[in-house]
């Protein structure tokens, strides 16, 4: 039979026995929990770990499409430029030309006033009207000064010599006709008076003046291409405004040039 103290102690053996138990539980419920949290995280890891890894495929992939599209944009670019260049290069030859076009004109009109001298160049350029077909002087006969200061005429057909008097006679450049044969005609330069060297200086300045409007022209030509132009950056358009600028002025020296040189020769 059990006593009161027996059965007391009982109880208190059962009483800690219910706190093992509670405390397994506990403990179990505890490690089953943290294993589910572990086992979460990992995959929570794994997840991120994949997402970071296809990220960073992506970045790979922007990466490239990028660096393609930068190189695609930069050969576009430069062969924008290249084809500005090449343009710019056709420009600047063709103005030249206009420039060496126009400074022939006027330096030929110079050279064909008449000054005290005979000048033999400036007759073998004159235009001779042959049978609807015009031809320089020099096709079509040899020029010489005589012993006694005569331009001598020697055409290559006979047919020619009146077409080459009334060539010379009709440009006014001051050439009187003295006689002529079957195949040479004579020239002599008239009196060269004060009137007359005025009269042809003034000239020599209207003609030199309408040389320069022209030169203005293909300059004025040359800026109003560079403002249009929309490839080239400010630098590069001040560079060829620059070049442009000495271009002209190279040009309207040369013909000043020539200018100085024929009043020089109406003054000697």
């Amino acid at each position: 039979m059990l006593t009161p103290k027996t059965l007391k102690k009982l109880q208190n053996e059962q009483k800690k026995l219910d706190g093992f138990i509670v405390q397994k539980n506990n403990i179990t419920d505890n490690f089953e929990t943290g294993k589910k949290k572990s086992l979460n995280d990992l995959e929570i890891k794994e997840r991120d770990e994949e997402k970071l890894a296809k990220r960073k495929e992506e970045l790979i992939l922007i990466k490239e499409k990028a660096k393609k599209y930068i190189e695609k944009m930069s050969n576009s670019f430069l062969n924008e430029i290249e084809v500005e260049k090449n343009k710019t290069k056709v420009i600047k030859e063709k103005k030249i030309e206009q420039l060496e076009k126009e400074l022939t004109i006027f330096v030929g009109k110079l050279e064909r006033i008449r000054s005290n001298r005979i000048s033999l160049e400036a007759i073998r350029g004159l235009i001779i009207n042959c049978q609807g077909e015009k031809k320089p002087l020099k096709a079509i006969g040899n020029l010489r000064i005589s012993p006694a200061h005569e331009l001598v005429v020697r055409a290559f057909e006979p047919k020619f010599i009146p077409l080459i008097s009334k060539t010379i006679l009709d440009k006014q450049l001051g050439y009187k006709l003295e006689r002529s044969t079957k195949e040479e005609v004579y020239f002599t330069l008239t009196p060269f008076t004060k009137e007359i060297k005025e009269r042809l200086i003034t000239e020599v300045k209207l003609i030199t003046e309408e040389g320069k409007k022209e030169f203005r022209l293909i300059h004025q030509e040359i800026k109003n291409w560079l403002k249009k132009t929309s490839n080239l950056s400010q630098d590069q358009k001040k560079n060829y405004e620059k070049q442009g600028d000495k271009l002209v002025k190279d040009y309207q020296d040369k013909l000043l040039g020539a200018e100085e040189k024929k009043i020089k020769e109406l003054n000697s």
